[in-house]
């Protein structure tokens, strides 16, 4: 049983943003190591910041659909060993994803949409969104997945990356802004 991993998580879990910065601290570079790794022993070249987004996913992960991800964490195990097992996997699939060789939907139960040209166009929007918010540093990306995935309030975002209340909001307007303008939106 490891009592300290599991009060830090309680921690949290409970909202407590110093234990959240305790967290990303002492396992942050942890979590790159693995993700190197892993990288490398896919036969995979990632550059150093593509390593650093696969980290900041990592922990959007964590906190991502009211923290699910993280409240399954097992006490009886050690959190480095369980967040080094999130990392692998996390990496693998983001590997996958750069595969130009994905495999198209099944076919539903809908004719229209096994449409040959609607699954196309739905794979390219979803291709140019997965792109643009790649794009993003990992701060922004951060914002905007536990702003639009998770639900999370500004005033909870700041409290879970350490931030002022205004550094969210500008941080997502800055976001938003260039996804826009990588997407072709209007505003």
């Amino acid at each position: 049983m490891h009592p300290a991993d599991a009060e830090l998580v309680q921690a949290c879990l409970r909202g407590d943003a110093a234990a959240w910065r305790t967290l990303v601290d002492r396992y942050g570079r942890l979590i790159l190591l693995v993700v190197q790794r892993t990288a490398r022993a896919q036969g995979a070249d990632v550059r150093l910041e593509e390593a650093e987004d696969v980290v900041a996913e990592i922990f959007a992960a964590l906190v991502r659909d009211d923290a699910a991800k993280l409240r399954a964490y097992d006490a009886r195990y050690a959190l480095s060993t369980w967040l080094g097992t999130i990392a692998r996997s996390v990496t693998i699939d983001r590997l996958r994803k750069r595969s130009p060789a994905a495999a198209l939907p099944e076919e539903v139960a809908d004719p229209e949409a096994a449409d040959p040209a609607r699954i196309l166009s739905r794979e390219e929007t979803t291709r140019a969104v997965t792109e643009v918010l790649e794009s993003l540093g990992p701060r922004e990306r951060l914002v905007v997945e536990l702003f639009y995935y998770s639900g999370k309030k500004y005033r909870e975002i700041g409290e879970i990356l350490g931030i002022p209340l205004n550094t969210v909001c500008s941080t997502l307007a800055r976001a938003l802004e260039k996804l826009r303008g990588r997407l072709g939106t209007p505003p």
